[in-house]
């Protein structure tokens, strides 16, 4: 009666691993040996999406060792994950710069345009407009 909790357990584990190992594109096969004398019996093999073996092709991991292989996979896709996010927000940052700049030089250009085209009163009325109009912050 005591052993039944720990095969619920292990149950459940084994369950919450092959969810683990599905989200990243992983598969988790277990040996069918009933001989408990065989070296296999009751071991676990991991495999990729394309069925490849990643790890225990004999069959030799245990549940704790398949653990930390998921967890150590789920490791390298985060930081990969991380690093492309970092990348496309530098580019996103690099872009917003660019485009800064080069509202920068369209409105000195028609600040140029302004001040050799009005006189008077004209050009503060167009200057203010321009101020007024203005992209970004000063």
């Amino acid at each position: 009666m005591s052993n039944q909790p720990e095969i619920a357990n292990d149950r459940a584990r084994e369950s919450r691993l092959r969810r683990k190992a599905r989200r990243l594109d992983h598969v988790i096969y277990k040996s069918r040996v009933r001989n408990p004398h065989m070296n296999d019996h009751g071991g676990y093999m991991l495999c990729n999406d394309q069925n490849i073996v990643v790890e225990g092709a004999a069959f030799e991991l245990n549940i704790d060792a398949l653990e930390s292989w998921l967890s150590e996979i789920e490791k390298k896709r985060s930081r990969h994950f991380l690093g492309n996010v970092m990348s496309d927000a530098k580019a996103v940052n690099e872009n917003m710069a660019s485009n800064r700049n080069s509202d920068e030089r369209i409105e000195s250009k028609i600040r140029d345009l302004i001040e050799r085209t009005f006189k008077g009163s004209e050009r503060e009325a167009a200057l203010d407009w321009l101020e007024r109009r203005a992209v970004g912050p000063r």
